[in-house]
């Protein structure tokens, strides 16, 4: 058997956490690869944008949701357009710079 085939999430959606830079990225590709849209949160909405082009290139949706996930009512504003959430990467830092 595959690995696509036992990695299929066509008709799929997920959310990746982080998505504007290193391993999100990756993942969150790897997922649009599989068939899943993708929903990319990240602080820097402008560092997601580049992931959604990326997603999209591989004929999925997807959009990117600035969130800041420290601040609780950011998380909860993003969480209604998950409805039917089958993948999360959490991949994101909380930490001060």
């Amino acid at each position: 058997m595959s690995n696509s085939a036992l990695f299929d999430l066509s008709g799929k959606v997920a959310v990746v956490k982080g998505a504007g830079s290193g391993l999100s990225v990756e993942f969150a590709t790897v997922l649009a690869a599989a068939g899943a849209d993708v929903s990319c949160l990240e602080v820097r909405p402008d560092a997601a944008q580049r992931t959604v082009e990326i997603v999209q290139g591989l004929g999925r949706k997807s959009i990117a949701l600035g969130c800041d996930v420290s601040v609780e009512p950011e998380v909860q504003t993003a969480s209604p357009t998950h409805k039917h959430l089958s993948a999360a990467w959490t991949s994101s830092s909380t930490t001060p710079v």
